[in-house]
């Protein structure tokens, strides 16, 4: 990515911030400033879309669609579990050759071989998510197991290192279930993990969550590098604590805030939504039609923008509402 490049990308994203804060939003200002490639629809239901599962050349063909419309953006890819989806080095390897910086979010799948893929095929940065340090709190947290998140953290450790690879590690503590038992725990054996950092992050819904607000701030808040709990983050989880009602995020009465996805994000599914918001009516919901690309999609779906702008939730997941994190001395909001 050249220097040309990267100050196009923080242009638009400051524009997309300032345009997702007024008040109609309109789908020529609100071009998205990051691409979401959801693979898995763990632990938010089954979001990927109603058509056939796309296939690595329709893949391909959606990532040039993005790239050639918004130029080079930042890539999040969402696996959950499957971290041994067999499309995911591909769409790794493809994006990175667009110049665009990819990042993974996952909890399990990643053996040694598919790590050292995934660095090769350049992979930036990944965040893995941890639960706790026994089998039943991690699954009360993550739902998955806990060996398979450790051992994917592992691989992409000794991947790093082999290659001696600039690849960003990141453990994400959801802020749920029975993590208040363990979360100490974590993030103590998170400083031997070979991780370069960790924070708490707010689960999809506001349910289930720990009532314990000094353990919250005390290990959220801890001054320290490792620590990447955005105090922001702290704020909007204890409104979500405060109102466990069930539904995405929190109440904006509660928060004070607007919804941080505005019309800055734009998600594929596997199986061919297209959307801003994964709780939403999607602006597509299956194969597209008739030649139709994303920037006509987008351009037709005032709908999907005008329902995210009255919502009266706002997200704190880190996905939805993401911080900086540093990729090449560059700052990028994934």
């Amino acid at each position: 990515m050249n220097v040309l490049q990267q100050a196009l990308l923080m242009v638009r994203a400051g524009r997309r911030r300032v345009a997702s804060r007024l008040g109609r939003p309109s789908p020529r200002l609100l071009q998205p400033a990051r691409l979401v490639i959801r693979l898995d629809g763990t632990g938010i239901g089954d979001h990927t879309g109603d058509g056939e599962p796309l296939s690595v050349a329709q893949w391909q063909a959606r990532l040039v669609e993005a790239v050639r419309w918004l130029s080079a953006l930042p890539v999040t890819i969402l696996v959950g579990p499957r971290g041994d989806h067999p499309q995911l080095v591909e769409l790794v390897r493809f994006a990175n050759r667009l110049d665009c910086p990819t990042l993974l979010d996952c909890w399990g799948g990643i053996d040694g071989p598919r790590a050292l893929a995934l660095i090769d095929a350049g992979l930036r940065g990944a965040r893995i998510q941890i639960g706790g340090v026994t089998e039943p709190v991690h699954r009360s947290v993550v739902g998955g197991a806990l060996d398979d998140a450790r051992a994917t953290l592992r691989a992409l450790h000794q991947a790093r290192t082999a290659r001696e690879a600039s690849l960003d590690l990141e453990i994400l503590v959801p802020w749920r279930g029975r993590i208040h038992e363990e979360v100490e725990a974590v993030f103590k054996w998170t400083r031997r993990s070979g991780a370069d950092g960790v924070r708490l992050t707010a689960p999809w819904f506001a349910a289930e969550l720990p009532a314990d607000p000094e353990l919250l701030d005390e290990v959220g808040g801890a001054d320290v590098p490792f620590n990447r709990t955005h105090p922001a983050a702290l704020r909007e989880l204890h409104a979500m604590v405060a109102a466990q009602d069930g539904a995405p995020g929190m109440s904006r009465r509660r928060s004070g805030r607007r919804c941080p996805v505005g019309g800055q994000r734009l998600e594929l599914g596997a199986r061919g939504k297209v959307a801003c918001c994964p709780f939403k009516t999607p602006m597509q919901n299956g194969e597209m039609q008739n030649g139709e690309g994303l920037p006509e999609i987008w351009s037709r779906g005032r709908a999907h923008l005008e329902e995210i702008a009255t919502c009266q939730r706002a997200c704190a997941h880190i996905e939805l509402s993401p911080e900086p994190i540093v990729l090449a001395d560059l700052s990028l909001r994934f």
